[in-house]
């Protein structure tokens, strides 16, 4: 009786386990073929999303995840790593006539909009910017407009990067393409502080392979994980439930508490501490200038602004908000790596701080560095301006 009892348990239970396992079979199926409907258009795939927004690079240490699609469908990366909108998936050929442009730098470049770490989305509620309402947008519209020459502006612009890195990947792209402008912008990402026996690369490093991502990269562990769009959807890409179900702040609440916060920012009496990473971010400021001149391609680098540097007095309503939380946050004595950056006395003119956006009369910072709409425009026009110029001249 107890061996008939177990043989219909077994047979029962092979039974489940075979229509679970045709039931998954059917639904990896459907899924497969609704995230290839959803992707291919977009010249990306599945598996290109699982990867992630960055990759790793034996030179540059992270890069720009090619192929990857915003998850608002508002951008990708192009083959080379380039911002574009969706339809531009590969690098054009260069036409007679054209002038192209290259963009790098950090976030604030790329087009990030407020930071999604602690109050700052809340506070901003910008999202990341698309194209045209991001520097490279708004600058090959300036450039394009009553221009008789035709101009093409290429952002490769890396998260995370500091000087030294976009540096490196403006070489990578001037190997392959024939761009007729570089255009920098660069500060925030670079150590503020570099302790003895470090350098700025040995703490990048040390960045990246601390991140989860480089560290334990989920989709190369588990690799198989890949082929199946159901289980990885619900662990990882935007269908993940346990994001869905977070709870969103209360931006009334938010504002309220920061509202009554009235901290001030203070710095060190002397640039002692910061010194060897000023001296480092010029080494690589020069080094960029001096292999740009080089090669005779012309070329302007900007000195990034931050919040820490904004004239209160010039502050918009939210921004005032941005500032206080910033101040909170801050609460410890502040190094003068960015203020001291803004003071060098540069010895070309082409290397310029964009000191006077700290003193704008309209809100200029979505949070600690990145920008907003009409600062993004702001730093397009002069850009757009000197580069106008100087191939006016040329042409006289």
């Amino acid at each position: 009786m107890n061996f008939q009892k177990a043989k219909k348990i077994v047979r029962t239970s092979l039974r489940t386990t075979l229509i679970t396992m045709a039931f998954l079979l059917v639904l990896e199926g459907v899924c497969r073929i609704g995230t290839y409907l959803y992707y291919a258009p977009h010249g990306t795939s599945f598996a290109k999303q699982t990867l992630g927004m960055w990759r790793s690079d034996s030179i540059l240490l992270w890069d720009n995840q090619p192929g990857y699609l915003f998850q608002d469908q508002s951008a990708s990366f192009n083959e080379e790593g380039c911002r574009v909108n969706t339809n531009d998936i590969k690098m054009p050929l260069k036409q007679k006539g054209e002038l192209w442009v290259l963009l790098s730098g950090g976030s604030a470049m790329l087009g990030t909009g407020a930071s999604k770490d602690g109050d700052y989305f809340t506070l901003s509620e910008l999202k990341d910017h698309q194209k045209a309402t991001a520097i490279d947008g708004y600058l090959e519209k300036k450039l394009n407009t009553n221009n008789k020459v035709h101009f093409k502006v290429f952002n490769a612009a890396v998260s995370g990067h500091a000087t030294w890195q976009s540096f490196e990947k403006a070489k990578k792209m001037l190997t392959k393409h024939q761009f007729d402008w570089v255009i920098s912008m660069d500060g925030q990402n670079d150590p503020s502080y570099i302790a003895a026996g470090k350098n700025c690369h040995s703490i990048m490093k040390e960045y990246w392979h601390n991140l989860a991502q480089a560290k334990h990269p989920f989709a190369n562990q588990f690799i198989w994980m890949q082929r199946s769009a159901v289980i990885y959807c619900v662990l990882r890409t935007k269908y993940n439930i346990s994001i869905s179900l977070q709870e969103k702040p209360n931006r009334e609440t938010v504002v309220t508490k920061i509202k009554n916060k009235q901290n001030q920012l203070h710095y060190l009496n002397d640039t002692i501490t910061s010194a060897t990473a000023v001296n480092s971010f010029r080494k690589s400021i020069m080094d960029e200038y001096n292999f740009l001149e080089h090669r005779k391609t012309k070329h302007l680098h900007f000195i990034q602004p931050h919040l820490s540097l904004r004239n209160p007095t010039q502050l918009d309503s939210t921004e005032r908000l941005i500032y206080q939380y910033y101040c909170d946050l801050r609460k410890d004595t502040m190094n003068t790596f960015m203020k001291d950056l803004h003071q060098i006395k540069w010895p070309h003119e082409n290397i310029i701080a964009l000191t006077e956006m700290h003193h704008l009369p309209f809100w200029v910072f979505t949070d600690y560095c990145h920008l907003t709409n009409k600062a993004n425009e702001y730093i397009a026009d002069k850009i757009a301006a000197l580069i106008l110029e100087n191939e006016q001249n040329q042409r006289k």
